[in-house]
């Protein structure tokens, strides 16, 4: 029997906004071959993704899906 069930979205337990990281730079990098989102996703961590996208729409010229 399950007593307690602890969710964990901010980070404390797991950092899983370093693997949330790696699959944003593979999926835009599909998305967009031709432009080198690695150095732009380094900067990524602690951002709103909204917000991040829409940064790199505005870079890099582009729309995102």
């Amino acid at each position: 029997m399950i007593d307690l069930l602890i969710c964990d979205c901010d980070g404390v337990l797991v950092d899983s906004e370093v693997i949330v990281d790696r699959v944003m730079l593979e999926v835009l990098t599909e998305t967009f071959p031709g432009i080198d989102f690695e150095p732009v996703v380094k900067t990524a961590f602690g951002q709103q993704t909204s917000r991040f996208l829409a940064d790199l729409e505005s870079r890099f010229g582009i729309v995102m899906p």
